[in-house]
């Protein structure tokens, strides 16, 4: 009896958490392949600068450096596409979304 009154206690706190935490939509990024993700930097303005093995850096003027270490055939996560292109390469949610759907143009 007292497991059932603790586990309904706590399932109400977690609700109550839930609903007091506001929803964040988050855009689905799509697991691309390497060679894929490496023609977008392109398009962004990276240019390779060393390679040694399947690990390559990439850099662009006034853009973080990235780093990739897949093969061109491998799979690249949704999670690694969103932070190269969000957190390193410095677009905003929206624009990378776009580009990665081949919506987005360059803004000058």
């Amino acid at each position: 009896m007292t497991g059932t009154l603790v586990d309904a206690a706590r399932s109400r706190r977690q609700q109550a958490v839930q609903e007091s935490v506001p929803s964040r939509v988050v855009p689905q990024f799509p697991r691309l392949k390497c060679r894929q993700l490496i023609g977008l930097l392109k398009q962004l303005g990276y240019t390779l600068d060393r390679q040694q093995g399947s690990h390559r850096q990439f850099v662009a003027d006034g853009r973080e450096r990235i780093t990739l270490s897949y093969a061109d055939g491998d799979d690249v996560p949704p999670g690694v596409t969103r932070k190269n292109l969000v957190q390193l390469a410095g677009l905003e949610e929206d624009e990378a979304k776009r580009l990665v759907e081949g919506r987005w143009k360059p803004t000058s």
